[in-house]
Parts: structure tokens; sequence; C-alpha cells
């Protein structure tokens, strides 16, 4: 997994590469139209329940 951290006004934010196979990424993109948004919200909110799953709050984490 890749990353790269941007300053965008007065926040810090990393971007985050997933790397999927070309029949996972048509899934994402398949699965994205059918909720009417983007594969990177998508991916994004699925990564976010995931997290929620695991017992984990991302809106409270703090890195380590």
């Amino acid at each position: 997994m890749a990353h790269r951290i941007s300053k965008q006004k007065d926040t810090l934010s990393v971007h985050l590469a997933v790397l999927v196979s070309e029949r996972m990424r048509r899934a994402i993109e398949l699965a994205a139209r059918q909720q009417c948004t983007t594969a990177s919200a998508y991916t994004r909110q699925a990564i976010i329940e995931r997290m929620r799953a695991d017992g984990v709050e991302p809106t409270q984490a703090e890195a380590t």
C-alpha cells in the first residue's frame, strides 16, 4: 500500500493507494455505481465500516 501526505487548508490528509486485481477494481466500480458514488468514496466507506466492525472508531483513533 502506498501513501502520500499533503497539507490542505490547515488539515493534514493521507492519500492511500490500494492495489487490487483488475477483477476487484471492476467489482468496486460496479458496487460504487450501484450506490451512486465514486469508487474512492465506496472504498473509503468500506474501510470505515470494517474498522468499526473490528472495534475501532476511526473518528477517535489517534496515530501512535
